[in-house]
């Protein structure tokens, strides 16, 4: 199965909203993290989208801690563990 089509099924009729955020976050990223983004990982575009969440950016709101673990998680895979920053 396609990232596409893995998205589509865990956006559904989201998609297209969804993507456009995931576009958005990449290109705020930075070179090094662009260059080693792997776009054949539907869990990545995923953590795009939470990267610009509420859920993400703000502490108080339920589901920050999931959010976190995710996003974090999306730079283990992308730099390892060794170049993240306590």
């Amino acid at each position: 199965m396609s990232v596409e089509d893995q998205l589509r099924q865990v956006w559904g009729s989201d998609f297209d909203a969804k993507m456009d955020r995931a576009v958005d976050a990449f290109n705020a990223l930075p070179g090094n993290t662009k260059a080693a983004f792997d776009r054949n990982d539907h869990r990545n575009f995923e953590a795009l989208v939470l990267m610009n969440s509420p859920q993400y950016t703000d502490p108080k709101l339920p589901g920050h801690a999931r959010a976190s673990e995710l996003v974090r998680d999306f730079y283990q895979r992308v730099h390892g563990a060794d170049d993240l920053l306590p």
